[in-house]
Protein backbone atom coordinates (compact mmCIF):
# COMPACT_ATOMS: atom_id res chain seq x y z
CA UNK A 1 0.00 0.00 0.00
CA UNK A 2 1.31 3.44 -0.88
CA UNK A 3 2.01 5.88 1.91
CA UNK A 4 1.14 9.55 2.02
CA UNK A 5 -1.94 11.77 1.88
CA UNK A 6 -3.04 10.49 -1.53
CA UNK A 7 -2.82 6.81 -0.61
CA UNK A 8 -6.00 4.81 -1.21
CA UNK A 9 -7.52 3.19 1.85
CA UNK A 10 -9.60 0.04 1.77
CA UNK A 11 -13.33 0.66 2.03
CA UNK A 12 -14.75 0.02 5.49
CA UNK A 13 -18.39 -0.19 6.44
CA UNK A 14 -17.78 -1.19 10.05
CA UNK A 15 -14.95 -0.71 12.52
CA UNK A 16 -15.20 -2.61 15.79
CA UNK A 17 -13.03 -1.98 18.83
CA UNK A 18 -12.41 -3.27 22.35
CA UNK A 19 -11.04 -0.97 25.06
CA UNK A 20 -8.09 -2.67 26.75
CA UNK A 21 -7.20 -0.11 29.43
CA UNK A 22 -9.14 0.92 32.50
CA UNK A 23 -11.68 -0.97 34.56
CA UNK A 24 -14.83 -0.75 32.37
CA UNK A 25 -13.34 -2.13 29.08
CA UNK A 26 -16.34 -1.58 26.81
CA UNK A 27 -16.60 -2.78 23.22
CA UNK A 28 -17.96 -0.63 20.44
CA UNK A 29 -18.32 -0.09 16.74
CA UNK A 30 -18.60 2.60 14.10
CA UNK A 31 -20.89 1.72 11.19
CA UNK A 32 -20.66 3.80 8.03
CA UNK A 33 -23.30 3.86 5.29
CA UNK A 34 -24.16 6.03 2.30
CA UNK A 35 -27.47 7.88 2.21
CA UNK A 36 -29.41 8.64 -0.94
CA UNK A 37 -28.59 12.37 -0.71
CA UNK A 38 -24.83 11.76 -1.18
CA UNK A 39 -24.14 12.07 2.53
CA UNK A 40 -22.49 9.60 4.86
CA UNK A 41 -24.21 8.26 7.96
CA UNK A 42 -22.04 7.16 10.89
CA UNK A 43 -23.59 5.11 13.68
CA UNK A 44 -21.69 4.67 16.95
CA UNK A 45 -22.52 1.89 19.39
CA UNK A 46 -20.97 1.12 22.76
CA UNK A 47 -21.52 -1.99 24.84
CA UNK A 48 -20.56 -1.87 28.50
CA UNK A 49 -21.28 -4.58 31.04
CA UNK A 50 -20.75 -2.92 34.43
CA UNK A 51 -19.49 -4.85 37.43
CA UNK A 52 -19.04 -4.05 41.11
CA UNK A 53 -19.56 -0.43 42.12
CA UNK A 54 -20.11 0.56 38.50
CA UNK A 55 -23.19 -1.68 38.45
CA UNK A 56 -24.77 0.56 41.09
CA UNK A 57 -23.95 3.61 38.95
CA UNK A 58 -25.61 2.19 35.78
CA UNK A 59 -28.80 4.34 35.92
CA UNK A 60 -26.75 7.54 36.32
CA UNK A 61 -24.31 6.53 33.55
CA UNK A 62 -27.21 5.73 31.21
CA UNK A 63 -28.85 9.12 31.83
CA UNK A 64 -25.56 10.94 31.28
CA UNK A 65 -24.85 9.08 28.02
CA UNK A 66 -28.31 9.91 26.67
CA UNK A 67 -27.98 13.54 27.71
CA UNK A 68 -24.47 13.93 26.28
CA UNK A 69 -24.95 12.28 22.90
CA UNK A 70 -27.34 12.95 20.03
CA UNK A 71 -30.34 10.67 19.78
CA UNK A 72 -30.43 7.97 17.13
CA UNK A 73 -32.86 10.06 15.09
CA UNK A 74 -30.63 13.14 15.09
CA UNK A 75 -28.12 13.41 12.30
CA UNK A 76 -25.52 15.97 11.47
CA UNK A 77 -25.15 16.72 7.78
CA UNK A 78 -21.77 15.94 6.31
CA UNK A 79 -21.07 16.43 2.65
CA UNK A 80 -18.51 14.52 0.63
CA UNK A 81 -18.10 17.67 -1.45
CA UNK A 82 -15.08 19.90 -0.67
CA UNK A 83 -15.85 23.16 1.11
CA UNK A 84 -14.49 26.41 -0.24
CA UNK A 85 -13.49 29.40 1.85
CA UNK A 86 -13.13 27.72 5.23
Amino acid sequence: MAAGPDAALPALDELEFQVTAGPPRPAGAFEVSADTDRSTRVRFTLDLTPAGFMKLMTPMITRQMRRGSPSSTTSRPFSNEPRLGG
